[in-house]
């Protein structure tokens, strides 16, 4: 039986006495005088639904609010310097080293410094709250001007292409001030699919933004000692087409946000709906294949095949081989089966190999 009840039992059944019900519970009797005046007043304040109210009530106690009377200037000192210590760790990526509190209360024992663990504790949860209350990080709303900036990431789409599980990378394009996205698909994350990208993109933009905004990826970035430097893809399509570069640094996504953000938007809209694609039907390579030859090309490239299947989709537009692109980005990423495929139908004619 709860005390509060068992109190009131003995008071209101058994009729027992304040001294005697005190000396029942073992509780003391300022306790017991309490308890019986609180019940008393919730009766005379509600006479039906008093009692009930008051048994419903939790106790409150008051938390003594004081400062340790042994925490000395030497003592504050030492644990300040274990704390800085703890940050330094932290920051290399230490965080299971770090000196706990039973260890530096341990040092500060060891250096001949009195000081309870509690005391210990009490500084240190108080020092947290100071920093918590400080707010150290601070964001900044950045201002965007149109055109100026643009911030390309990658993501994975996961598609079945003919009923086989793939796994596509996607190469998103986002603009900070407009939130204008583009992406492209590319069988694998590489420096031709990285390049190929960026051809689409500005050519299907009929512009060139004035900087790219990139992660630490692979493709974009080469890490010289502690430097990052561009590697010779980024430095050659810079150099063609006139855009300068910003790389992000290490573990902060809010500084490229808008496109990490894009990721998800155009990941969701395109691919939550459906997710089963046919793959390119050999009729299509064989039909493509016809018509680079009939048009007396016979070193072709992956734009080649991309303007024959444009061509037999429009019907009246006749095929042009001035319509390729950028020749230096020679094949696209993931299309050496379907260039293996031409290259045989225009070899042996339009049967495609088993």
């Amino acid at each position: 039986m709860d005390l509060k009840q068992q109190i009131l039992h003995y008071y209101r059944v058994d009729e027992l006495s304040l001294r005697e019900i005190a000396r029942r519970t073992g509780a003391d009797r300022k306790t017991v005088t309490r308890l019986i005046n609180a019940y008393e007043a919730a009766i005379k304040a509600d006479p039906d639904m008093g009692i009930d109210e008051f048994l419903a009530t939790k106790p409150k106690y008051t938390a003594r609010e004081y400062e340790p009377r042994v925490m000395r200037d030497v003592v504050a000192k030492e644990i300040d310097r274990c704390l800085k210590e703890n940050d330094g760790r932290l920051g290399n990526g230490m965080r299971r080293q770090c000196i706990k509190n039973t260890d530096i209360h341990r040092q500060l024992m060891e250096k001949g410094l009195t000081v309870s663990y509690s005391g210990v504790c009490k500084y240190i949860r108080k020092k947290k709250n100071e920093r918590a209350s400080k707010g150290e990080d601070v964001y900044l709303r950045i201002h965007r001007e149109p055109g100026i900036e643009c911030e390309f990431d990658w993501c994975e789409v996961k598609l079945f292409l003919d009923g086989i599980p793939t796994t596509l990378m996607m190469a998103v394009f986002c603009f900070p001030y407009s939130k204008g996205r583009m992406a492209y698909l590319f069988h694998r994350q590489d420096t031709l699919a990285y390049m190929e990208s960026h051809r689409d993109f500005f050519r299907d933009c009929a512009g060139v933004p004035h900087v790219m905004v990139y992660d630490n990826m692979r493709v974009a970035v080469v890490f010289d000692e502690k430097d990052k430097k561009p590697t010779t893809a980024l430095m050659r399509l810079s150099t063609y087409y006139k855009f300068e570069w910003r790389f992000c640094n290490a573990r902060s996504g809010w500084e490229k946000g808008n496109v990490e953000r894009s990721v998800d938007y155009v990941r969701g809209r395109a691919f939550t709906s459906r997710v089963d694609f046919d793959d390119i039907a050999y009729e299509e390579v064989v039909d493509a294949a016809t018509l680079i030859s009939s048009n007396g090309v016979k070193t072709f490239t992956a734009d080649h095949f991309k303007v024959a299947l444009q061509t037999m989709k429009s019907k009246n537009e006749p095929f042009r081989e001035e319509q390729k692109t950028d020749e230096f980005i020679e094949i696209e990423t993931g299309s050496e089966d379907i260039l293996s495929q031409l290259e045989n139908v225009m070899e042996n004619g339009t049967k495609l190999p088993e």
